[in-house]
């Protein structure tokens, strides 16, 4: 190492001996040591990388030395090392950068040297996710290339755009240990803490003791949730015991330490989350797959891809949005998305893209309903991601079909019909509210879903099939009669509690009528079916498929519903890795969810965040923007029908006219008929009557 690059990294060595448990800020760290902030960067992050530093904070970045000048051990991030003592603490730094390579930097160096010359950091990058099969982030290459810079593998050889180089001695270092060794971080001597402290250690961030067995199941829930690659347990062999076997945790590029057997070792990585002021962000999303081969349609590998796009799609955006924690990791958040699939015969794959997501699980209070259409009034996760749809459709409709990339994007033609290749599917994280999950209280597996998404539904108590509504301020639903009267604004604001349909009962209302509703059907030319339904937890196949679809073959009636319409029946399928998941935490006890709200669709900056029980923006975003109406409320909508109308030179149809008046004018006579066929026949086999908000919400102009 060059002398003054020792001097650098005894200075930075020093300055985070003498922080304080909060940390140094990077800014401040890069001015102690007068050095540019990417060089000090590499450096701190090589340092992790040994376990000899820990990233106190994520934003602002702050730095510590993991090894206390009173000799208090903490946990550490990335691979273990021996307790070192506070006078030898610089030595073992420098030391240690002269020891084996971690994981990624050799990952690095090996494709530098594949390379056979400059390359730039993102192509590398790219090329380092690839060979890995795990997701590394820009910024993590970045530092493994500044690490290695430090030990004289590698050359920066271009500013701007950056470029590197494999130096000479790197090339060495491949030659000698060879294109497929592996090497090692640490020993067992190397942990610092037995395996039963390690479990017990694990529990500190939540204030209990887990059981071994349940760590590996509350880590692979952590990766989940954050879109993450499944954990892997690596095993080990011991250098100084040669019959000892260790396994150690790798989550994506990330290495924690070793213990004894797979609980010890899930419990030591827990400890370190838990030791963390935030967690490091990986944008898993931007590196995944985002399409199945063709012979793969509605095969277990279709369902699981679009549950995994979908999960991995909502945690990317509400991870770093404020507030938007709370909606990723609420304990019985429900999640939803509309996925598009654009089949490519000639390739024989069929491309994915997430296009709306939501989450959510509560309705407005009757207090906050709204004669002016700023509200939205169901603010569960399937409704949300409905709505967020048709924001979508009316962006397509106004495209200009002559843009360049335009007829690649196209979901409809020029008449309005969904291009024969493109099919629409929905994603839900559990099984919608109501008759789907009324009268199931266990968890199901995906042996027990029919092969291809088939249709085997539960049919003769008499209880099955009803009509239910959601209740404000609850989170459940209750049976709706056929003989409910109508509620009205008056009644409802002097204290009778809202009622809304159900999930379950508007999923098949969309399996009849189309996902289109009533404003939508006057631009499109025939009803946008769901193609499939992929559920993640908390279902039983037979009572999905009859609350979906099937509680309406028996009478109804195909026969009777004009041209274009029909009682549809989706592929449904499962989500296997939510499953399972709900297996290895079925024991855990769930706490009532959030009421906050969240939804977006392909194109937005930013997802909006709403309070579900008053169905307005919530938050910052509130601040920002007190008087913005949320982009999924009526009124919002009925704004884009009328933009979308103006374009086609129907702006005279709809002049003047108030919303409710709009949907009775636009809407398809065949959608009108089929929508009292539908209520007609649900009140006259008993099931129920469909409830409707009261009148005076629809009753307004723009």
């Amino acid at each position: 190492m060059a002398e003054a690059e020792s001097i650098t990294l005894q200075r930075v060595v020093t300055e985070l001996e003498k922080a304080p448990d909060t940390g140094i800020l990077l800014s401040e760290l890069c001015k102690a040591v007068d050095q540019e902030r990417k060089k000090v960067n590499g450096l701190l992050y090589a340092l992790q990388d040994r376990g000899l530093a820990v990233k106190v904070r994520v934003a602002p970045p702050s730095w510590r030395s993991a090894h206390r000048p009173s000799g208090g051990e903490l946990p550490l991030i990335g691979a273990p090392t021996a307790a070192v003592s506070p006078q030898h603490s610089e030595g073992r730094f420098l030391a240690s950068l002269e020891g084996p390579l971690g994981g990624l930097q050799l990952t690095v160096l090996r494709d530098l040297e594949q390379a056979g010359g400059m390359v730039d950091t993102v192509k590398l990058w790219k090329t380092v996710c690839r060979t890995s099969a795990s997701t590394v982030t820009k910024k993590e290459v970045n530092a493994a290339l500044y690490a290695l810079q430090e030990r004289g593998l590698a050359t920066k050889a271009q500013e701007s755009p950056p470029r590197w180089n494999i130096a000479s001695k790197g090339r060495e270092h491949i030659l000698n240990k060879g294109p497929n060794h592996v090497e090692v971080v640490g020993t067992s001597a190397d942990v610092g803490i037995s395996d039963k402290e390690a479990v017990e250690k694990a529990g500190a961030g939540s204030g209990h003791r887990r059981e071994a067995r349940r760590c590996v199941s509350e880590l692979n829930e952590y990766a989940q949730k954050l879109g993450l690659p499944n954990p892997q347990y690596l095993q080990e062999r011991d250098a100084s015991v040669p019959a000892a076997k260790r396994i150690r945790v790798k989550i994506g590029a990330r290495f924690f330490e070793p213990a004894s057997g797979n609980e010890a070792a899930a419990a030591n990585a827990l400890s370190h989350i838990h030791s963390e002021a935030a967690v490091v962000p990986y944008d898993a999303f931007a590196h995944e797959e985002k399409y199945v081969q063709l012979d793969a349609m509605y095969t277990p590998a279709f369902f699981d891809k679009v549950g995994r796009l979908s999960e991995m799609r909502f945690h990317s955006l509400a991870r770093d949005l404020p507030g938007g924690s709370e909606c990723a990791l609420g304990s019985n958040k429900v999640i939803a998305a509309f996925v598009l699939v654009r089949s490519d015969a000639a390739a024989g794959r069929a491309d994915m893209e997430v296009v709306s997501v939501a989450s959510g699980n509560r309705v407005v209070t009757g207090d906050a309903l709204s004669c002016g259409g700023e509200v939205v009034n169901d603010c569960h996760a399937e409704i949300l991601a409905r709505r967020g749809f048709l924001r979508y459709c009316y962006r397509h409709l106004r495209e200009d079909p002559t843009a360049p990339g335009a007829l690649d994007e196209a979901i409809f033609t020029a008449s309005g019909q969904l291009l024969p290749h493109v099919s629409v599917h929905l994603y839900v994280s559990k099984a919608p509210c109501g008759d789907s999950c009324t009268f199931f209280a266990g968890g199901s597996t995906p042996e027990q879903m029919p092969n291809s998404g088939g249709h085997a539904p539960l049919l003769g108590d008499h209880r099955y099939g009803r009509l239910s509504v959601k209740v404000e301020k609850g989170e459940g639903t209750v049976p709706n009669s056929h003989d409910t009267t109508e509620p009205t604004l008056d009644g409802v604001r002097a204290g009778e509690r809202l009622r809304t349909a159900s999930c379950s009962d508007k999923v098949m209302r969309w399996n009849v009528l189309g996902v289109q509703g009533a404003l939508l059907s006057h631009l499109v030319a025939a009803p946008l079916y769901l193609s499939s339904v992929t559920i993640g937890r908390d279902f039983h196949p037979g009572h999905l498929a009859r609350a979906l679809c099937c509680r309406l073959e028996q009478s109804l009636i195909s026969e009777q519903l004009p041209k274009g319409y029909r009682v549809h029946h989706p592929h449904i399928g499962v989500y296997t890795a939510r499953s399972e998941e709900q297996r290895c935490v079925q024991t855990t006890k769930r706490k009532k969810s959030s009421e906050a709200a969240l939804t977006w669709i392909v194109g937005d900056t930013v997802p909006e965040v709403l309070d579900g029980t008053t169905g307005r923006v919530r938050g910052q975003q509130a601040n920002l923007m007190p008087f913005s109406v949320p982009l999924v409320a009526k009124r919002a909508l009925f704004q884009e029908f009328i933009v979308s109308c103006n374009q086609r030179g129907l702006q005279e149809s709809f002049k003047n006219l108030r919303y409710v008046e709009a949907k009775q004018q636009a809407a398809a006579p065949a959608f009108q008929q089929s929508k009292s066929l539908l209520f007609d026949h649900l009140d006259r086999q008993g099931l129920g009557k469909w409830i409707h908000k009261p009148a005076e919400v629809d009753d307004f102009k723009l």
